[in-house]
């Protein structure tokens, strides 16, 4: 199955939820590389406490996030529809805050492949489901009204 380093070709709201969360390191990674920085021009003391107060948004965020959405995804066929679902419920129970932030950006950020796939088969009669993820699905029928 795909984890979260591994990739997720097999999914286009896998792959954006991915990218929402290789956004949320890249913060993390500046926020720690900042905080290198001012203690090596000593505008901020190498203390623990000092540490810990700059980081301590991510001491909850980070491993609330890893529990309750990349591990359960990671380790599930979730895709489409579903993955929504579970990103949605996660918002609502996320509780703290910054948690509820993170979760909303990156349901948003997933939401955005069931928006383009809905764009794409309203405005253009395409269905862009390479996946088989899109809840809309090819009949063979002629369609329409009378047939």
């Amino acid at each position: 199955k795909d984890g979260p380093r591994r990739g997720n070709n097999g999914s286009l709201y896998r792959n954006a939820l991915a990218s929402g969360v290789n956004d949320v390191l890249t913060t993390y990674e500046a926020n720690i590389l900042r905080l290198e920085q001012d203690i090596l021009r000593g505008a901020l003391p190498a203390l623990p406490a000092a540490l810990e107060s700059a980081l301590s948004v991510y001491t909850e965020l980070l491993p609330a996030l890893w529990a309750g959405t990349v591990e359960p995804v990671a380790h599930s066929d979730m895709k489409g529809s579903s993955l929504l679902h579970h990103l949605h419920a996660q918002c609502l129970a996320a509780g703290a805050p910054a948690l509820e932030k993170t979760l909303r950006v990156l349901f948003a950020r997933t939401n955005r492949a069931q928006h383009q796939q809905l764009l794409a088969w309203t405005a253009h009669g395409l269905l862009v489901d390479p996946h088989h993820e899109f809840y809309v699905v090819p009949t063979r029928a002629g369609g329409g009204y009378g047939d």
